[in-house]
C-alpha cells in the first residue's frame, strides 16, 4: 500500500491514518457494512447534494496533497481553508455565475466520494460556510474525516465526485455529539487538537465499521465540548 504518502501529517493524525492503513478483515473476505463506508466499495447512499443555484464546479475534485510543496498540485492561485479533520481533504474550485456573492453550506453527513475504491472516503462531520465571490475560479480547500479505516490515504492525484449526505443513524449521533466542539484542520490544529481530531476520526471509523459508539468514546467527545 501506499498509505505513508502523507508522511507530513502531525503524529496524532498519522497514527490514525496508519492504523487505517494497516487494518484488514481478519478472514480476508469482503464486507458489505454500510454503503460507502467502512469496508464497503458500494456507492454511499443518501440525500443528494446539489450546489446552490449559480454555483458549479470549475474543476474536478481533487485530492489534498500533504506531502507536496503546494498543497492543491492542480491549482496555481491561493486557496482559502476550511473544515475539520484532513486524513482526507478535497481541493474544491467553484464558478459564482450570478454577479454577486453566493453563501456555500457544506452540511455535515456530507461525503467526498473517491472514484478510486481503494482511496478512502471523506466526510464532513460539521457544517462548513462559504461565501463564494463572482469569479470563474474560486479555490478552497476541505478537510474531511476519513470514512473508510482499511482504504489507502488520498494523494493529490486522487479524484473525488461530491456524494450524498449520509442518512445513516449513528453518524448522525456522532454528528451530534461532536457539534460545537472546537475542530480545525490538521495543518492549523496545535498538540491538544491533533489528540481531539484523532479522538474524533476514531469515533468515525467505530461507527462507519459496524461497531457503533460505546459509552467511553461518548465520554471521550464529550471532554472535547468542555475545551
Amino acid at each position: 500500500m501506499d498509505c505513508l504518502r502523507h508522511r507530513t501529517l502531525p503524529a496524532a493524525l498519522l497514527l490514525v491514518a496508519l492504523a487505517g492503513c494497516l487494518s484488514s478483515d481478519p478472514d480476508g473476505h469482503a464486507v458489505r457494512g454500510k454503503p460507502g463506508l467502512g469496508p464497503s466499495t458500494e456507492p454511499p447512499t443518501g440525500t443528494p447534494f446539489d450546489l446552490p443555484e449559480g454555483l458549479e464546479l470549475a474543476a474536478t475534485l481533487h485530492g489534498f496533497g500533504h506531502e507536496d510543496e503546494e498543497v492543491c498540485p492542480q491549482y496555481d492561485e491561493d486557496l482559502d481553508f476550511h473544515g475539520a479533520g484532513g486524513t482526507v481533504t478535497v481541493c474544491l474550485a467553484l464558478r459564482n455565475t450570478t454577479g454577486a456573492p453566493v453563501p456555500l453550506e457544506l452540511p455535515p453527513g456530507l461525503i467526498f466520494e473517491s472514484r478510486d475504491v481503494t482511496d478512502q472516503n471523506g466526510m464532513i462531520l460539521q457544517r462548513v460556510s462559504i461565501v463564494v465571490p463572482p469569479v470563474d475560479r474560486a479555490l478552497y480547500a476541505v478537510a474531511a474525516f476519513c470514512a473508510n479505516e482499511s482504504r489507502h490515504v488520498p494523494g493529490g492525484d486522487s479524484l473525488f465526485d461530491l456524494g450524498p449526505v449520509t442518512n445513516d443513524d449513528d453518524v448522525h449521533e456522532l454528528i451530534e455529539l461532536v457539534e460545537g466542539a472546537d475542530l480545525v484542520p490538521v495543518w492549523e490544529a496545535n498538540e491538544t487538537q491533533q489528540r481531539d481530531l484523532a479522538v474524533v476520526g476514531l469515533a468515525l471509523w467505530d461507527v462507519t465499521n459496524g461497531e457503533g459508539l460505546d459509552d467511553e468514546r461518548r465520554i471521550s467527545l464529550a471532554s472535547l465540548l468542555q475545551r
